[in-house]
């Protein structure tokens, strides 16, 4: 019996110390991953672009944006006091970058693919080939911070707010029938002149008896010779057919379709930064917009000054790639 025991004992001891040996000698391939919401050029720019690098590498991306240097002379990258991350090849579907730390430097490869999931997406897959041993009890604390920066890729990307400034969501058309009114006016009276478009509107439906919603659009497109064209809409829910003499315009829109919205909240000359993030928003996603954008007023009142602070939903309605 006591063999018996002394057997199982030595035979235990021999495959465990198999697999320490293993642990230490063994090299394994352990693949992180991150879901990235963009276009495969736009995934690539994440691992390419320095101004881009600093945005989710750790530890670079969690220190104050003035300390961290982006260079692109020679081999670009990111430098934060000895510290350094430099792209050392870049292809149109691959990176790799070399992470220099107290003077010890490791290099990565980074593989981008599609998301065969879902085309809109694509996957950024870091492989590190090391021993199991390293992997969990003796961690390089390169490959450490390398791995957490690829969480910190998929946080940064995937959130609206981090990545454009802005957050932005898919909506529904709210409205079916808009009446509106279009001039061209001097930049400098465009507040004053909206203001009037919309109250010629509202005077519109009170004149015909329409069932005005309560919803006021705005758009503006510059021309030359500091000059915009302006249009003012609202939204009814009543069936009518305008007559010549009106002077004005009935649309129709998608009620129910997808449209791309943020809501922006500050002074109304500041509100260019939403327009921008929905643009940026737009060409990585590789949306097709079905309409203009338009500003919803959630504010009470309309014909706002560039100083007033407003509340408004930007709209874009879109089609579906």
């Amino acid at each position: 019996m006591l063999k018996g025991r002394k057997f199982l004992l030595i035979l235990f001891l021999g495959l465990l110390s198999m697999l320490v040996l293993l642990s230490v000698s063994l090299p394994l391939d352990f693949i992180t991953r991150a879901s990235v919401p963009f276009t495969m050029t736009r995934t690539i720019e994440q691992l390419q672009d320095p101004h881009r690098m600093m945005k989710w590498i750790l530890p670079y991306a969690d220190q104050d944006s003035g300390s961290v240097k982006a260079f692109k002379a020679g081999r670009p990258g990111i430098r934060y006091k000895t510290d350094s991350v430099v792209l050392m090849t870049a292809k149109p579907e691959s990176a790799t970058l070399a992470f220099t730390r107290d003077g010890k430097e490791k290099q990565y490869d980074f593989l981008v693919t599609r998301d065969r999931r879902d085309t809109r997406r694509c996957n950024v897959t870091l492989t590190i080939t090391t021993t199991l041993w390293k992997r969990l009890i003796d961690r390089d604390p390169i490959d450490v911070e390398v791995i957490k920066s690829m969480g910190n890729l998929s946080r940064y990307v995937n959130d609206t707010r981090l990545f454009y400034g802005y957050a932005i969501r898919e909506g529904r058309v709210k409205d079916s029938i808009l009446i509106s009114l279009t001039t061209a006016v001097p930049v400098t009276d465009e507040y004053l002149r909206s203001g009037k478009l919309f109250d010629s509107l509202i005077r519109f439906t009170q004149l015909k008896s329409l069932r005005y919603n309560g919803n006021r659009y705005f758009h503006r497109q510059y021309l030359e010779h500091d000059s915009v064209q302006i249009t003012a809409s609202i939204g009814v829910k009543s069936l009518f057919e305008p007559e010549p003499g009106d002077g004005l315009n009935k649309k129709f829109l998608p009620f129910g379709e997808k449209q791309l919205e943020i809501e922006y909240r500050g002074p109304y000359q500041d509100v260019t930064g939403a327009y921008k993030a929905l643009e940026n928003y737009k060409r990585d996603h590789a949306i097709i917009n079905s309409g203009l954008p338009l500003e919803l007023y959630s504010s009470p009142g309309f014909g706002f000054d560039s100083s007033d602070t407003v509340s408004l939903m930007l709209c874009l309605p879109f089609t579906e790639n």
